[in-house]
């Protein structure tokens, strides 16, 4: 689930959403003020939070979920963001956006400046509804579609939040891929003709359906050759050096099409991949057109290994192209 968890990260940063550990001890000064209000909270809508006493500062306002087995919290003001604590008034007000905070039940937590955690809660909560927001793609990154061979199995991964399931479907019909799913999970699907697959999650706010396109086709065998630019530059490190300071050391190499006519279908094989090895490939099938190229790259993580020595892996390619299987070597050397 890589990519939408990474998706997940880049949406709390833009959207000044942080979470906060909950293991501070309360503060019996800090009384949470929340307005009577009957209903639910949605998009567009207002919260005024007070406190007391009001000479109090407060360093984050975060919302924290009823069911206790939500592990998330999510920030509606952190001094983490604007830089300075609210001193002054007591009081804060909020408006709610949509895809901010999902659908649910919350207690307001309050924490003074320099704390770790909630130093006041809420007695009662707030319920707050949302518009469903959705990612549905492949486990790869792929978001619109992919190619693969007949019989060849593609892994879908979703996310969605603000509903507890979703209905899934697709044309022609898959047997794999009917009915309510989770909101969120990845599944392994066999596809052996061009499917598309849908996923539709809605609440009582509206909507969303997103569609994946898997494409299916056996590529006529070519005369046509792929060749590498260089095999990967061996990588050598002492003992001890970081994934971050490997990261500086990252290669690539470029792959050529030596036909002038001749298309080359190709998938990179990933498998028994060791840990010190660190990819991002994505390993649908990829086109390389007549005098094409095309660029992969990886780095090395002497971090996850515990002893010097010289440490080798094969990137395979595979397609029908003349010389496939093309076999690229991946060599770390580790010294003390």
């Amino acid at each position: 689930m890589k990519k939408y968890l990474t998706r997940i990260v880049l949406i709390l940063f833009i959207i000044n959403v942080f979470t906060v550990p909950l293991f501070a001890a309360t503060n019996s000064s800090l009384n949470v003020i929340l307005p009577k209000k009957s209903g639910s909270y949605m998009p567009g809508d207002s919260i005024e939070i007070s406190w007391k006493p009001l000479s109090e500062a407060i360093q984050n306002i975060v919302l924290i979920p009823a069911n206790k087995s939500d592990p998330m919290t999510y920030s509606i003001y952190s001094d983490k963001v604007y830089g300075y604590p609210i001193i002054f008034t007591g009081e804060f007000e909020y408006t709610f956006e949509n895809h901010v905070i999902p659908s649910g039940s919350y207690y307001v937590g309050l924490s003074a400046p320099g704390s770790d955690g909630v130093d006041a809660k809420s007695s009662k909560k707030i319920r707050v509804e949302n518009k469903p927001s959705l990612y549905f793609g492949t486990k790869d990154g792929e978001v619109n579609s992919v190619s693969v061979s007949p019989g060849e199995m593609v892994i879908l991964a979703w996310e969605a939040t603000s509903v507890e399931r979703c209905k899934a479907s697709s044309f022609p019909s898959n047997q794999k891929w009917k009915n309510l799913v989770p909101a969120s999970g990845i599944k392994k699907i066999r596809v052996s003709v061009p499917t598309t697959f849908y996923l539709n999650c809605k609440n009582s706010l509206g909507e969303i359906t997103s569609g994946f396109e898997v494409n299916t086709h056996t590529p006529e065998r070519s005369t046509a050759n792929i060749i590498p630019s260089t095999t990967f530059a061996s990588y050598n490190f002492p003992l001890g050096t970081t994934q971050q300071e490997a990261l500086f050391h990252s290669t690539s190499i470029t792959l050529f099409n030596a036909s002038a006519i001749q298309p080359i279908y190709y998938r990179i094989v990933t498998d028994n991949q060791p840990d010190w090895i660190s990819t991002g490939y994505n390993t649908s099938q990829h086109m390389l057109s007549p005098n094409g190229i095309a660029s992969i790259g990886a780095f090395a993580d002497p971090s996850n290994v515990t002893r010097p020595g010289t440490y080798t892996w094969d990137l395979k390619l595979e397609g029908n192209f003349a010389n496939s299987p093309l076999i690229i070597p991946i060599t770390m050397t580790v010294t003390r």
